[in-house]
């Protein structure tokens, strides 16, 4: 048996991930946009194509590059990638051989045991590719579910690349002696992706992967710290994936300095540790209408390679002119886009038609989680009250858009 807690999050689609890559501001961007330069805070930089991590470029002398503070070799992929993938090992592009989610942990591992083997603390962030579109499981992980349709058996292979990675990752700190007091925090990014045939459940959740419904970002998340948590227990007290920063600042006695970044996040010490939580701090959800831009990162990969090996490597302006640029007037309008404020058991939606016109819907998740009874009209005073919030913390996601409050 595992002693764990399990409990669930919400998490935004796209996030300001400007601290060590953990979300702090919780707001959706359809697009993907540029990190910030932070010793140019006020201009755009743009970046070789071979620098990409995780869709968004990589610059090189940042102090949340892996390799700046972590290890000595860094692999660097695309937001998603497949098997055998492609990608930038110190910025020399190559194929990597194997499952996707096996390459993620075993690269994880291996920065893992340098860390422990210099007797130093350590952070790793993991990031799986799967399971994304185009669904291609391993045959091995396929086979387990012969007697689905093949669809179901490539979502189902991918998911089960997945657990086997995560039990990889638990047995590989039994066998380095770490597991006792390292916390492993586990989670998704999103919902199911339900639409048409597609596989996948959101548990009778309304919306899906890309909404602000509860089935597009009420996720579960388990918690393993063998050394804390010591009998397996559940919690239905809602987190978010901006709280995993505050929380782990705490929990290593790390005071943030005057003037940091503001934080969306709560910390959750007092819930991992077993103790009485109750969240005070409303969060906030933004899917905002930006056009994205498509980055064909294998081809772009691969042509680097070539180049790379002939001694022919041309700057990324002419490999993906557009990469690493951001339209600098696209400042986010407060009143676009469907929007979400969740305050206690309550969560409002900000809907806008076509035409600009917003309605809100009112939800009490604790008697209905699946928001099929609206409130609005039967509790006008909360709609308003919680339609100032939402308006005030967009006003904040908007300042920190635009660099003014880091």
């Amino acid at each position: 048996a595992v002693s764990a807690l399990q409990s669930f999050m919400y998490t935004p689609l796209f996030g300001d991930k400007r601290e060590g890559d953990i979300p702090r501001k919780c707001y959706f961007f359809d697009s993907h946009f540029a990190k910030k330069s932070r010793s140019k805070p006020s201009k755009w930089r743009e970046i070789d194509a071979k620098q990409l991590l995780h869709g968004a470029p990589i610059i090189p002398d940042q102090f949340w590059v892996p390799h700046v503070f972590a290890r000595k070799v860094t692999e660097m992929t695309l937001n998603w990638y497949e098997n055998d993938p492609w990608m930038s090992e110190n910025g020399r592009a190559i194929q990597v051989v194997g499952e996707s989610s096996d390459i993620a942990m075993m690269s994880a591992i291996r920065f893992i045991r340098d860390s422990a083997d210099k007797k130093k603390p350590f952070l790793a962030v993991v990031w799986f590719g799967s399971p994304h579109l185009p669904h291609i499981a391993d045959p091995a992980d396929r086979v387990h579910y012969k007697d689905q349709p093949e669809p179901v058996q490539n979502y189902y292979g991918e998911i089960t690349g997945i657990d086997r990675a995560m039990g990889t990752l638990r047995s590989a700190l039994r066998v380095m002696g770490l597991a006792e007091n390292t916390i492993v925090w586990y989670t998704s990014d999103n919902g199911a992706q339900t639409s048409g045939k597609r596989p996948g459940s959101n548990g009778g959740l309304a919306g899906r992967k890309g909404t602000l419904w509860e089935g597009g970002i009420r996720v579960p998340t388990i918690i393993e710290w063998p050394a804390t948590i010591t009998r397996p227990r559940t919690s239905s007290v809602a987190g978010n994936t901006c709280d995993i920063l505050p929380t782990l600042l705490d929990l290593v006695g790390v005071a943030r300095p005057d003037g940091a970044p503001p934080l969306d996040g709560v910390s959750l010490r007092t819930l991992v540790e077993g103790q009485p939580f109750e969240r005070k701090k409303p969060m906030g959800f933004w899917d905002y209408p930006a056009k994205g831009r498509s980055v064909r990162s294998s081809d772009l990969l691969k042509q680097l390679a070539s180049e790379q090996a002939a001694g022919t490597e041309r700057p990324s302006s002419t490999l993906h002119p557009a990469e690493g640029q951001i339209e600098t007037d696209l400042v986010p309008k407060l009143q676009v886009g469907h929007a979400a404020w969740m305050e206690g058991p309550y969560k409002l939606h900000r809907l806008v038609s076509k035409d600009g016109t917003a309605r809100y819907q009112l939800f009490n998740l604790e008697k209905d989680r699946a928001e099929k009874t609206d409130l609005a009209a039967n509790m006008p005073q909360q709609v308003e009250r919680m339609k100032k919030g939402l308006a005030a913390w967009q006003k904040s996601v908007i300042q920190s858009y635009k660099g003014e409050d880091y």
